[in-house]
């Protein structure tokens, strides 16, 4: 009975930060979340969200360049039938599994997860709020990598401020990521032109190397890092991994996200060139339930 009452004050407490991390979103930065943003509860049975993604065999590039790269699913059995379909005709597959998007809703899975991971989360996400409420659009890969960026560098500001969070486990939640993004990105480079058979050892480096790098790191950097490593794996992990640095120096200055984002905007409303290797870079999809997630 005691584990129980502790337990449920645990959840209330996280509910709690929740709650005043919102605030403290629309008061620092002015985001621009809704008033129920991750206020409720998510009245699907299943806690994980569930996206496939999948990329030619042969190198990393989405299976067919006229359909977004990733499809959502409400139901597992479904999504492994899509699978397995895809896999039949010669694509390679990563069903990603999550308990957060930014539809911004609230379930058992996200409140299992350390109050630390659960900012994260709730950062993230509004970041793609306030794009999605400026209509702004094809800088997907950067905004992913911007999402964690903001909320690595605002969560540990919000425990700075509040005390609410450990700062010590942001920090540590935070060189977790980077390390991971590093590992990423050094392989990433030479996967596509490596022969065929090199890239099982170079799949198998990544894997054995993410399992060590996360042998201490919670349980939402496990669920969000630990797949099987192919091809689709890279094609997932590069919008995270690719530009990271680049936004993190971007919000070095008073986490000037507004600023950023503006500049992304820009940035790709003014491309004279619209055949360029950079914009098609910056064209790439975005998940096709329209819901982003982390």
């Amino acid at each position: 009975m005691a584990f129980a009452c502790f337990a449920q004050d645990s959840r209330t407490e996280k509910l709690r930060m929740v709650d005043s991390l919102c605030a403290f979103i629309r008061n620092e930065y002015g985001l621009h979340i809704p008033n129920d943003f991750y206020q409720k509860f998510d009245s699907r049975t299943d806690s994980m969200y569930l996206y496939l993604y999948v990329s030619r065999k042969e190198r990393v590039e989405p299976a067919d360049p006229t359909h977004p790269y990733t499809w959502y699913f409400e139901h597992e059995d479904s999504a492994n039938a899509k699978s397995t379909e895809l896999q039949a005709k010669g694509f390679e597959t990563l069903l990603y599994k999550t308990a957060g998007n930014s539809a911004g809703r609230l379930n058992e899975k996200l409140l299992s997860y350390p109050a630390e991971a659960i900012a994260f989360i709730v950062l993230h996400e509004a970041v793609h709020v306030e794009v999605r409420s400026r209509n702004y659009a094809n800088f997907y890969n950067y905004e992913e990598a911007l999402c964690d960026a903001f909320a690595n560098r605002a969560a540990i500001a919000f425990a700075e401020q509040t005390g609410l969070l450990n700062k010590q486990a942001l920090i540590k939640q935070q060189q977790v990521f980077e390390e991971a993004y590093r590992l990423v990105n050094n392989i990433r480079f030479f996967v596509d032109d490596a022969a065929p058979a090199e890239k099982p050892g170079l799949f198998q480096k990544c894997s054995q190397t993410l399992a060590s790098l996360t042998a201490n790191a919670n349980q939402f950097q496990k669920d969000r890092l630990l797949y099987p490593v192919n091809h689709a794996y890279f094609l997932r992990m590069e919008c995270y991994a690719e530009h990271y640095f680049e936004m993190q120096e971007m919000l070095t200055d008073d986490l000037r996200l507004i600023h950023c984002l503006e500049v992304l905007h820009i940035w790709t409303e003014t491309r004279e060139d619209k055949n360029s290797e950079s914009n098609k870079e910056l064209k790439i999809a975005a998940p096709k339930s329209g819901f982003w997630n982390y």
